[in-house]
């Protein structure tokens, strides 16, 4: 069996066969293209008939295949109207409008007691209500919400269908996952214009006549998770997840929804699972402010630079990273001095600050690391770093040093990986127990230990 999956990131869309042969699993680039953006009224969105266009290109490039799936950024919106026409761009989870809007918006509480999660401030109810407020006219207009996995999905087979992960994902539904939030939708004023939901793995349906005929061959399309920790969770647990430099995941599959103070505070998610299983996720934050050192230092700097000057300035102090200070446009290693200086201590120098930096993010994946264990029922000895995030081989050190759990990274795979190992999981020809030792024949992983344990 071959699967092709559509990668939907930013800035590109790629297209990559998956297979296993000889016990290792092989990926192909078929296809790459970068994705258009149009800014207009600060409004980014993003060309979607260029992107139809690659998509149908790469799907020729395929050559033959026999499953599609799609991965997508779970927060981009398509508004169609009744001739199933987009009214305009997609909506991009950037959209400033958003940031407009009024804190109380949606009432988060009362949301996470009925879905177990509370919906990211760049969700798809955050973005409607914007829609409804700035553009109203154009909202009276609107006969179908789509996002844009599910949009794609329907372009090739004419089946409209909203991906269950993606409504849970956006807090639109109840703690079932299939059960629409009626009471959300009536909250924003707004009517539910989405289709109706479909269980992620199911057969939407066969390439349409006119793309099949472009495409060359026929194959089935599939509802699937755009997530990748959703994907591997569902195969790799018990072992406990981080993936991504940006918008990144700690997750652990739990048998028992968990939503309690603890999860609220954290801004935890319940997640459903590809099998029905919950997977309990936490925001990762870290890396990302790591990228953003980078981009604050002298041209030419490398992250192996400040890699190394991390390691070379150890030190057992740390400060919260989820200072909102840090996340903004502000200079990082000021920022860092300021909170220091507002805690009663030193300022540090630039190094030193990086090496602050590295153990604060390590002392912060570790508190989550530790809640993940105490709320679930069963725990995991071992934790996986999947995506860039893997490639910085002192952090996940350390990491392991704080947590005392063994970590394991591999930047090799992607959420194109996982997805065409959930469909050969899904024909058989792949079960849970042989895809970490595929990943390694694959791939490659690096395990960091505790000295002791070594």
């Amino acid at each position: 069996m071959k699967n092709l999956n559509i990668e939907i990131s930013t800035k590109k869309v790629s297209l990559y066969t998956g297979t296993v042969r000889n016990d290792r699993i092989e990926q192909e680039c078929v296809y790459k293209a970068k994705i258009n953006t149009i800014y207009n009224d600060g409004t980014l969105s993003v060309d979607v008939d260029g992107l139809l266009r690659d998509i149908i290109s790469g799907l020729r490039e395929a050559g033959s295949v026999d499953s599609i799936t799609v991965t997508s950024i779970p927060h981009l919106l398509v508004v169609l109207d009744e001739n199933d026409e987009m009214l305009f761009p997609c909506l991009s989870a950037r959209d400033e409008k958003i940031e407009r809007l009024g804190s109380n918006v949606i009432d988060t509480r009362p949301l996470f007691d009925e879905c177990g999660l509370v919906p990211e401030r760049y969700s798809a109810a955050y973005q409607l209500a914007s829609l409804r407020i700035e553009d109203a006219k154009l909202f009276e207009r609107a006969f179908s919400f789509m996002f844009l996995a599910d949009y794609i999905r329907f372009v090739l087979t004419g089946v409209k269908a909203t991906d269950s992960s993606l409504a849970l994902a956006n807090a639109l539904t109840l703690k079932d996952g299939i059960t629409w939030n009626d009471r959300l939708f009536e909250s924003l004023g707004i009517s539910n214009l989405f289709p109706s939901i479909s269980e992620s793995g199911s057969l939407l349906g066969m390439l349409e006549g006119g793309i099949a005929k472009e495409a060359g061959y026929d194959a089935g399309v599939y509802s699937n998770p755009a997530n990748a920790v959703l994907l591997a969770s569902s195969m790799l647990h018990p072992v406990m997840m981080i993936t991504s430099y940006l918008g990144g995941r700690i997750g652990l599959v739990n048998n028992t929804l968990i939503a309690n103070d603890d999860v609220y505070d954290a801004n935890g998610k319940n997640i459903k699972g590809c099998d029905g299983e919950n997977i309990l996720l936490f925001p990762f934050r870290g890396y990302e402010l790591i990228r953003k050192l980078k981009s604050q230092m002298p041209g030419g700097t490398s992250f192996d630079t400040i890699e190394d000057i991390a390691r070379s300035h150890r030190t057992f102090d740390y400060i919260d990273i989820r200072d909102e200070r840090l996340g903004r446009g502000n200079n990082i290693a000021e920022t860092v001095n300021v909170i220091l200086t507002e805690n009663g201590k030193e300022s540090v120098s630039n190094e030193e600050v990086i090496g602050l930096l590295y153990n604060s993010i390590a002392r912060y994946a570790v508190g989550m690391i530790r809640l993940l264990d105490e709320l679930n029922e069963s725990s995991a000895d071992e934790v996986l770093v999947i995506g860039g995030a893997a490639k910085d081989y002192y952090l996940n050190s350390l990491i392991s040093m704080h947590s005392g759990k063994k970590v394991c990274a591999s930047g090799g795979f992607f959420s194109s990986t996982f997805a065409s190992l959930y469909m050969l999981k899904k024909n058989g020809e792949v079960n849970d127990s042989q895809i970490l030792p595929y990943i390694k024949r694959s791939y490659g992983m690096l395990t960091f230990r505790r000295k002791d344990e070594e």
